[in-house]
């Protein structure tokens, strides 16, 4: 294990233009060579401290420009992490980002509860969602006529005469 970590901080300040080079990717200057899905785990200790008697805040800027279509951004404070998003508004809406959020948050909630569980066993969408799938959307019930297909035919024969009901070759009844 101390060989392979050894090894991957090696290549740790890779430059990405190279990389880019290296897989030789067709570019199109319009999205992210390599990939449009990023996580973020900041998990670096904090440290306050001076130059030359002079106190350094940190601060944190806002962007209002994604550079990628997603960005999940993870900082870890003291006791807990806190999950930021980013993304393309001409890609999703808020509404979207934010259920994103949500189905991340139960994901985290179900695998702390049962770290033994596989991923793939874990039920992302919540209750609300489960009942407006299978009740609401679903909800497709309709009155159908008593009738056999046969009768059903036979009426739209009736209301449509001169209309063509089935061509087979070249025979059109």
């Amino acid at each position: 294990v101390k060989a392979s970590c050894l090894k991957a901080y090696e290549n740790q300040e890779y430059p990405f233009e190279s990389l880019v080079e290296a897989v030789e990717v067709r570019r199109d200057l319009s999205r992210n060579p390599l990939f449009d899905v990023m996580l973020v785990l900041q998990n670096n200790e904090r440290s306050e401290f001076t130059l030359n008697g002079v106190d350094v805040e940190e601060k944190e800027l806002e962007s209002t420009v994604s550079k990628f279509d997603l960005s999940f951004n993870i900082v870890k404070t003291e006791d807990t992490f806190a999950v930021a998003m980013e993304y393309s508004t001409a890609l999703f809406q808020k509404e979207t980002v934010e259920r994103m959020l949500e189905h991340y948050e139960k994901l985290l909630q179900v695998l702390a509860e049962k770290p033994e569980q596989k991923l793939k066993a874990v039920e992302m969408i919540t209750q609300d969602e489960r009942k407006q799938i299978l009740e609401k959307f679903n909800h497709t019930a309709a009155a159908y006529p008593k009738k056999t297909i046969v009768e059903i035919f036979e009426e739209q024969v009736a209301a449509y005469e001169e209309k063509t009901a089935v061509v087979f070759g070249e025979e059109h009844l």
